[in-house]
């Protein structure tokens, strides 16, 4: 009876191994062709973006990595802009007086569809950047008043959309450091930056804006 018992543990096992493993490769082979309909549809994003950003002469570069580990790429698009003209995709002005500007646009691919989770402008001295984590999976949207002085929300991706999980803001001059809106010490404060991979920006390989690019590193084989 034992004997008849463990073969039937023992089959029971094997089948659940059998279709534990048939539902992870018919999720990977879902995430492999959905990528790929982000892909195309990021090229056709990237490519109707010219002449939105700013007027006058730009630089434009993209890239796409999975922030998630959903499988699915996300896209950033950087517009460098050569000129003081208004800035007709986000309604704001860069001033004559700062010449240079930035956007940049971070996008996902949700429910077959393209969708921007965020844009960040700014001009030379404003003090904005975005960091992102890969290996954390947040995005950090952060500016800085002064060397003492600075703050950020982090986001992560989740359901096609960006889902704040923290904000702090800190100022070294009154000695007040805060976390999501409490509080906190200088070493809790850290402790909790470090832990969400804040200060530590993956490096990403950008690729100039031109169709051919487009093509070549959107379409996948």
């Amino acid at each position: 009876m034992k004997t008849i018992l463990m073969k039937k543990f023992q089959m029971a096992i094997l089948l659940t191994i059998i279709v534990i493993g048939f539902m992870g490769n018919t999720h990977l082979a879902f995430a492999k062709d959905t990528n790929k309909k982000a892909h195309k549809a990021y090229a056709e994003t990237i490519n109707q973006l010219d002449n939105v950003i700013c007027e006058g002469y730009y630089f434009k570069y993209f890239t796409l990595f999975d922030l998630n580990n959903d499988g699915i790429d996300e896209c950033i698009v950087n517009y460098i802009c050569g000129r003081g003209e208004e800035n007709t995709f986000s309604k704001m002005k860069n001033s004559y007086k700062n010449p240079a500007s930035n956007t940049i646009l971070f996008y996902t691919y949700y429910n077959g569809k393209v969708k921007k989770l965020y844009e960040l402008f700014y001009y030379d001295g404003n003090g904005g950047a975005l960091f992102i984590n890969k290996k954390k999976g947040t995005v950090t949207d952060y500016w800085h008043a002064s060397a003492f002085e600075e703050g950020g929300t982090t986001y992560s991706v989740k359901n096609g959309k960006f889902k704040q999980i923290h904000s702090y803001q800190y100022n070294e001059n009154i000695d007040e450091y805060k976390s999501d809106g409490k509080n906190v010490s200088k070493d809790t404060l850290h402790k909790k930056m470090k832990k969400l991979g804040v200060y530590e920006s993956t490096t990403f390989q950008f690729y100039k804006g031109t169709k051919k690019n487009v093509s070549k590193y959107c379409f996948l084989d």
